[in-house]
This record gives C-alpha cells, sequence and structure tokens, in this order.
C-alpha cells in the first residue's frame, strides 16, 4: 500500500487510516472526493467497510486494492467487489497511470451522480 499512497500523493492528498471508525471518523470531519480499501482491511473486512461507507456515503465511490496481480484471479475479485457496490477493483498498484485513471473517473463519476441528484 506504500506504493499507492506515493502515487496517490501526486495527485491527491492522501490520508491514511488503520481501521473502519477511523475513515468513518475522517469522512465525518472532511469530505473526500474517493476512497481506496486495502483486501485485507486491518480490523476489518472490505466488504464491511463497504457496508459502512455505502450506507454513510452512497455518493463516496470506493476502490478496493486486490490481494494479487494475476488477471484471472482479478477477474473474478472484480465481479465480487463490484457486485458488493465498490466502484472498482485496482489490481496493480505499480502502474501509476492506472492508478491515477481510476482515481480520476471515480471523482468525475461521483460528480456527475452528484449533479443528476441535484437536477
Amino acid at each position: 500500500m506504500w506504493r499507492l499512497r506515493e502515487i496517490l500523493r501526486r495527485g491527491a492528498r492522501v490520508v491514511r487510516v488503520e481501521d473502519i471508525p477511523q475513515a468513518l471518523e475522517q469522512l465525518a470531519a472532511e469530505p473526500f472526493a474517493a476512497a481506496f480499501a486495502d483486501w485485507s482491511f486491518h480490523g476489518g473486512t472490505w466488504r464491511e467497510a463497504l457496508e459502512r461507507l455505502g450506507a454513510l456515503y452512497p455518493e463516496l465511490p470506493v476502490v478496493v486494492v486486490s490481494r494479487t496481480n494475476g488477471i484471472e484471479e482479478g477477474i473474478q475479485e472484480w465481479a465480487e467487489v463490484v457486485a458488493a457496490g465498490a466502484f472498482d477493483l485496482l489490481l496493480s498498484v505499480r502502474n501509476e497511470a492506472a492508478v491515477l485513471s481510476i482515481l480520476a473517473h471515480a471523482v468525475a463519476s461521483s460528480e456527475a451522480r452528484a449533479l443528476r441528484a441535484i437536477a
């Protein structure tokens, strides 16, 4: 995850949290455009994080960071996380362009949903 933080810092303000309560505390204190959840979320699972964040912040796109880099396993994981309500699955944190692209797409999608809700 350290590589992901380094990449994201180049294009966004990054806040690291250790568990779901800390994530909720940060989100209550200030708005964020997107959230990334590690597959092995400390003190819970990515699925629990999605449920809690989705219940309180339904417009917040959450990207789950995969435990694998394999394409075949990644397809199965992607289907699982999207079905659970995640915005997307990040397979590799080594590709800076892919990380920033997912972040940009998540933010744009969130903004579009917010505008649709207002209209």
